[in-house]
């Protein structure tokens, strides 16, 4: 997805024309929910789409600093062009295809070909450029990859790790923050996730923030830096998560029944 808005924003490549409809609004495919209620019209949508690739021009051109999160290894793509979409289709709006719509947990080789890809291009429009990468600590609430959620989880965090090392490794203007690392790690004994076990607290937040302006007031100096919030050992209560609009047992049966709606051997023999 990061190469697709890239691609879309710093080339002459189109955008694929493909809109959803429901109940008489329009959605973006690739940004399903940036209007939770859909556009009034196909003109709508495809106005605000170019503003957004017009801001992703700006953003690149004129940033010091790109920070990207990899989160997901698994998407639903259109199966004859390989366009990828921010959903499955059909969950939020749209129409599942079996024939058009195909389920793909991208592997290492195709991971490394498309962040390198982006690199390039960014670097390309902003010679002066650095990228932060991180890997979300964030594990997966379903899966559709016909694994158990936890094995799920493990398999595309371990990619995505490994990923961020070898471009680092790679790339002299890419580097790498382990927030992932300090929120996961078993020395925190879970303490910075919420009681789902899945989102991820403020104090979390915080305590990352906190060591990521220490190391850059370490490496540079602290001039024109945040001030340093207290160390967590102050904190004697983790703050608690924002109240969601849907209980956590909500929640995960709305994933799992779209993941069982459309799993891949459901259509796919």
């Amino acid at each position: 997805m990061l190469l697709q808005w890239l691609t879309w924003a710093l080339t002459e490549t189109p955008v694929p024309a493909e809109v959803w409809e429901k109940d008489g609004r329009f959605y973006d495919p690739f940004r399903p929910g940036v209007e939770p209620g859909g556009f009034v019209s196909a003109e709508e949508l495809y106005a605000s789409r170019r503003d957004t690739l017009a801001a992703i021009a700006a953003a690149v051109r004129g940033a010091q600093v790109f920070v990207f999160t990899l989160g997901l290894t698994e998407a639903w793509q259109d199966t004859a062009t390989g366009v990828e979409y921010a959903v499955c289709p059909g969950t939020v709006a749209g129409r599942f295809d079996a024939g058009a719509h195909g389920f793909v947990n991208h592997g290492f080789g195709a991971l490394m070909a498309d962040m390198t890809a982006a690199l390039r291009l960014m670097f390309r429009a902003n010679r002066g450029l650095k990228v932060l990468l991180t890997v979300s600590p964030v594990p997966l609430t379903a899966t559709a990859s016909g694994e158990h959620v936890l094995t799920a989880t493990s398999h595309s965090k371990s990619l995505l790790r490994a990923v961020a090392s070898e471009l680092v490794r790679a790339q002299a203007r890419v580097d790498y923050f382990p927030s992932y690392e300090i929120i996961s790690h078993p020395a925190y004994r879970g303490r910075f996730f919420a009681p789902n076990l899945r989102s991820v607290l403020p104090g979390g937040v915080e305590h990352v923030m906190t060591q990521f302006f220490r190391d850059q007031a370490a490496a540079f100096g602290d001039a024109g830096l945040p001030p340093v919030p207290p160390p967590p050992e102050t904190v004697t209560e983790m703050d608690e998560p924002p109240e969601p609009e849907l209980t956590e047992a909500e929640e995960l049966r709305c994933e799992e029944e779209i993941l069982a709606a459309f799993a891949p051997d459901r259509h796919h023999g």
